[in-house]
């Protein structure tokens, strides 16, 4: 697969989600720009015996118009064809603004992803100075609820997922990837379109989670969901 093909199919999953909740503060419908830098970034495949086979996603915004702040996102593993392989059930966030435009963002039924908002101190996701190396630590469990995907007549029910109290270290190598993606509206109701640049690596994974009694490597080394890194991308968002 070409290198910007796999970042494309990135962004298709980092734009992927819906709002299950109410109370945080409403993005201004007099916003029609919304520009995001993204100093950390790392993916990777969670496929332990025993629990769900998940999918991590974890980010950090150091500046731009919503603010800086964390997401942790998870994605259920369902066995089944794309693009219902890996559906995203939940995203963690500390920063109420940016838990807002993400509830704009995606519209029901489509997409059921849960968005809650965390404490600051719950989730963390950092560079370790300018190296390629990310940390991504949660201090209290995820919890992700039962949802229905699919379409009328061709449903899946995802089951409620809880995971614990763990951490991922990321480390990216080799050659440098870089680009620009656009993503335009897809179901009815989206207004926004996204144009992330992009810098970034493929990378390897280490897991820790002491519940779990697990603490080793995990992740793919190829193929579209390969374990990655990004260090530096810009994310623009626009609406009519």
């Amino acid at each position: 697969m070409k290198k910007s093909k796999f970042f494309t199919i990135l962004l298709i999953i980092f734009l992927t989600s819906i709002v299950g909740a109410s109370n945080f503060c409403p993005v201004s419908a007099a916003v029609a720009t919304i520009t995001e830098h993204e100093n950390a970034f790392g993916s990777t495949i969670i496929a332990i015996e025993g629990h769900p086979q998940i999918r991590f996603d974890c980010y950090h915004f150091d500046y731009g118009t919503l603010g800086s702040g964390d997401v942790i996102r998870v994605w259920y593993y369902t066995g089944l064809p794309s693009p219902l392989t890996y559906v995203p059930v939940a995203i963690f966030t500390d920063n109420p603004a940016r838990a807002s435009f993400l509830q704009e963002f995606y519209i029901p039924p489509y997409l059921p992803t849960s968005i809650q908002l965390v404490k600051p101190s719950d989730i963390e996701t950092s560079r370790e100075g300018n190296s390629k190396t990310i940390m991504a630590v949660w201090k209290t469990n995820l919890e992700a609820p039962s949802e229905i995907w699919g379409s009328p007549g061709h449903t899946i029910t995802v089951p409620a997922i809880t995971i614990p109290p763990g951490r991922i270290i990321f480390r990216g190598h080799g050659d440098i990837i870089t680009g620009t993606s656009t993503t335009v509206p897809t179901y009815p109701g989206q207004v926004w379109t996204q144009t992330l640049t992009w810098t970034g690596y493929y990378g390897d994974a280490t897991f820790v989670s002491p519940t779990w009694h697990f603490g080793g490597p995990v992740g793919l080394n190829e193929g579209q969901l390969r374990t990655n890194v990004r260090l530096d991308a810009m994310l623009v968002s626009t609406k009519p």
